[in-house]
């Protein structure tokens, strides 16, 4: 019976450390789904949350002879089921010779430490192939370099070990043509919440009390 009383406590408190927990780590203001760059770069170190996860230390230099600044440049969010990310356009219709350098952090939120980021996709849309675009992104676990050789919408991915945070830095430069838009996502793996853990940990005892109750009375009989 006393341990009975106990499981009940028990629960009752885990429930309410997982709140508690919860209301101390705040999340950032959820991602707009359509937004500028300045307004991501105003956002500094508390960033953004889509999903569980922070995009945030966003810094952008437009090395297109100032024709395209970060107030100019359109930041749609990709948010779609264990993917995460960003399709930047330029509201002046492209990158003209030059191109930009890009950079920010996506991170898993404090509170989900079964969720991972497991990879990367970038693609460039740009003018009629080959058009000399190159764009090398230098991220946490390795690089990816995107051609305009091929395709107006070359893409290319990047996997890695599962990580919590993941940062990415992109220069793309065009000696000629242009660039109408540049897209990455970065692939999640599932997790539970943490309330939902706390709880299955916690029913799982009680079952488990309950299973022993029954084979001790069967035993006595």
């Amino acid at each position: 019976m006393k341990l009975r009383r106990f499981i009940q406590a028990a629960s009752v408190t885990g429930v309410a450390i997982v709140m508690s927990a919860g209301s101390l780590l705040a999340a950032p203001t959820a991602c707009s789904l359509s937004t500028t760059l300045s307004a991501l770069i105003a956002l500094g170190s508390t960033g953004c949350s889509s999903q569980n996860e922070v995009f945030n230390n966003f810094s952008y230099t437009d090395l297109s002879g100032g024709t395209t600044p970060a107030s100019a440049v359109v930041a749609s969010l990709i948010s779609a089921p264990l993917t995460n990310g960003w399709t930047f356009t330029p509201s002046t219709g492209a990158w003209t010779i030059g191109g930009f350098d890009l950079s920010y952090t996506i991170a898993v939120e404090a509170g989900f430490p079964l969720q991972n980021i497991v990879g990367s996709q970038d693609q460039i849309e740009g003018g009629a192939v080959p058009n000399g675009i190159s764009a090398v992104d230098t991220q946490t676990f390795g690089t990816l370099t995107v051609l305009g050789t091929s395709t107006n919408a070359e893409t290319m991915q990047l996997l890695y070990p599962g990580a919590q945070s993941v940062s990415t830095s992109v220069v793309a430069t065009l000696p000629s043509n242009y660039i109408s838009s540049y897209s990455q996502e970065f692939f999640d793996t599932t997790a539970p919440e943490p309330t939902t853990l706390g709880l299955l940990g916690f029913g799982l005892l009680g079952i488990g009390y309950f299973a022993r109750r029954r084979q001790n009375a069967a035993l006595r009989q």
